[in-house]
């Protein structure tokens, strides 16, 4: 990639690049679901299947900011979805086994009240957060939303670019 964070345009050079790859609109956790299913094949799996380190990070998922509040969550709050090992999946598989020698499986947990989807892999935790969109509103007022979701983008091509090198 030609742009660099450091860049002193790296905004405006990012808005022409994701112009057209930009999800529009904000989009549900469930609609998210719906297409990975399809897309990535997920399975839904129960806390008693989890890896450990599935279980370490459903730790780390269960505080989550609520109206600027910090709340636990129940474990048992969370849908886990296991992502299935296929040719579609095999960057994000990559990509974590390079990071976390012992982890086997990549879940995404879906805690419902807030409608967050979160993943033990960070790769796809950008993908997520690519999918979930973002509202034209803040598109057009170039708010820090949106900027945040660009530098997402980057970040998400860079690391792809670089496991291909």
């Amino acid at each position: 990639m030609k742009t660099k964070p450091t860049d002193t345009n790296y905004f405006d050079q990012l808005k022409i690049i994701y112009n057209k790859k930009i999800i529009r609109t904000k989009r549900s956790a469930k609609k998210i679901l719906e297409y990975l299913k399809k897309k990535y094949k997920i399975i839904p799996i129960n806390l008693k299947e989890l890896d450990s380190i599935g279980h370490t990070k459903i730790e780390e998922f269960r505080y989550i900011l609520k109206n600027s509040e910090k709340i636990q969550i129940n474990k048992e709050a969370f849908k886990i979805f296991k992502l299935d090992r296929n040719p579609c999946t095999e960057k994000y598989y990559e990509y974590y086994q390079e990071r976390f020698q012992g982890g086997e499986n990549i879940y995404i947990y879906h805690e419902n009240e807030t409608d967050k989807l979160f993943s033990n892999c960070d790769l796809l935790e950008l993908k997520l957060t690519i999918l979930s969109g973002i509202d034209e509103k803040d598109i057009q007022n170039n708010t820090s939303e949106y900027f945040s979701y660009l530098n997402t983008c980057y970040h998400y091509d860079y690391i792809l670019e670089s496991l291909s090198s």
